[in-house]
């Protein structure tokens, strides 16, 4: 099976050695903290962080850094923060492991004319002693283009690419759910995300902290924002068939004060709780300062677990 571009099945790979800084940055960053230690999957594979482009950058981030997107701002990518002194170092290191990275394979390419995609989505799910199961929107997987893909590549946080099967689909709402092999051995070691119970729970002003892989990167960024309003897709501004995707446009969509980049759809959105809720569904590539959140609870989670194909039958 061909793997994503640039990565290996097996790493065996020592972590990054960033550039020098200085102690303390013009934004305030602070020296590397105790709060650095190395989580399982970076221990196997830290890759190199990217720009936008996909190329290297320059300057890599200190073990206490983050890549991020900063609503507002235009960036060609490699801008890091230690964001000190915020919830939001602890809330990325930890879903941080239950974000991927998808991208369709060679053979879905092969049989389409119009471009290559990728995309990013988040493990909310197990079954059986070999299986993850991550969400996604509906259009990263081919929803929107009437190819509907049946088959992707999902690379998991410990740098492992597996080929993964769509096992159900919610179009009215552009979700998707996509099903991967594991080596059971591994499967304890992967953690499953939580939901909110309800959109009632989310309120204009709340913080909201988007991760995923933003166009060519291949490297992981966080969108740091806040909710700006809850409303009908219709509603929303800026939303069109090209940034609002889903066959029901009364449907209930988020709107934020995120940044973030084609390639991005499919990523989780957390409250400061550590709560999923939503996911990034699009937004205007020359509007940096919104970005359309598609909502997702717990318990729509758990209807598609239930309703999804066996790995055989999709």
């Amino acid at each position: 099976m061909k793997k994503p571009t640039g990565h290996m099945s097996e790493i065996d790979q020592k972590p990054v050695k960033p550039k020098d800084h200085p102690s303390i940055d013009p934004d305030g960053r602070n020296p590397v903290s105790a709060a650095t230690v190395q989580t399982w999957y970076e221990k196997v594979y830290n890759p190199p962080a990217n720009d936008l482009k996909g190329h290297k950058c320059s300057i890599q981030p200190r073990p206490d850094e983050i890549a991020y997107l900063q609503s507002g701002k235009s960036t060609k990518g490699c801008d890091y923060r230690t964001f000190a002194n915020s919830d939001i170092p602890a809330l990325f290191r930890e879903e941080k492991g239950k974000s991927v990275y998808i991208e369709e394979t060679e053979r879905e390419r092969h049989h389409k004319k119009d471009s290559a995609f990728s995309g990013s989505g988040v493990i909310v799910g197990k079954r059986h002693k070999n299986e993850l199961l991550i969400l996604t929107d509906n259009h990263v997987v081919g929803g929107d283009r009437g190819s509907k893909l049946k088959d992707v590549y999902v690379r998991t946080p410990d740098g492992v690419a597996h080929e993964g099967r769509v096992v159900d689909r919610t179009p009215k709402e552009d979700l998707a759910l996509v099903a991967i092999k594991v080596d059971p051995k591994q499967m304890s070691k992967f953690e499953v995300a939580k939901a909110v119970k309800s959109l009632s729970f989310v309120h204009p002003g709340d913080k909201a902290l988007g991760l995923g892989y933003p166009m060519d990167a291949e490297y992981l960024y966080a969108s740091p924002g806040s909710v700006k309003i809850t409303a009908p897709v219709h509603a929303l501004t800026p939303c069109d068939s090209k940034t609002c995707y889903g066959e029901d446009w009364n449907r209930p969509m988020i709107e934020a004060r995120l940044h973030s980049k084609t390639g991005n759809s499919g990523g989780g959105v957390w409250n400061h709780k550590r709560e999923l809720f939503g996911l990034v569904e699009g937004g205007n590539d020359s509007s940096i300062k919104y970005t359309l959140i598609n909502p997702v609870t717990q318990h729509k989670i758990d209807n598609m677990i239930r309703r999804a194909k066996a790995w055989d039958q999709s």
